[in-house]
């Protein structure tokens, strides 16, 4: 049995169009039937929830390109590999973490400054919003 693009969308909870897109990425494969249609394998329902698992991850559909579809027989370096792009991607998180934990906590701080008038010395902000004394 295969499935239409509309019936895998349904399954996955997406739409055509982002399996459109999966498709022209690499990431799922469908049978261009002569009618226009395109026919996908029943398997392509787990390799659609795996792939948006590794978008919700914070992979791009490029990034994603490389790795094998679950199921397949991992060779020890496709495993390893695939690891250290988990790893990186942590990296990144993290790093981007630290950097919008920076800036809120600066802009927090500057808020607590506005709050109190005490914001940086000449700023046009301080003078119209510092309270009357």
């Amino acid at each position: 049995m295969t499935l239409r693009i509309g019936q895998l969308a349904r399954m996955t909870s997406t739409t055509v169009r982002v399996l459109r897109s999966y498709e022209a990425h690499g990431l799922i494969r469908g049978e261009r039937l002569p009618n226009g249609y395109r026919d996908y394998a029943p398997e392509s329902v787990e390799q659609v929830l795996w792939i948006k698992e590794l978008i919700t991850c914070g992979f791009a559909p490029r990034e994603i390109a490389g790795f094998l579809p679950c199921g397949e027989q991992l060779e020890p370096h496709s495993y390893a590999q695939g690891i250290l792009q988990h790893e990186q991607k942590l990296a990144e998180l993290d790093a981007l973490i630290r950097r919008l934990t920076d800036r809120r906590l600066r802009l927090e701080s500057r808020i607590t400054q506005l709050r109190q008038g005490t914001a940086v010395p000449g700023c046009p902000e301080t003078a119209a919003t510092r309270p009357a004394g």
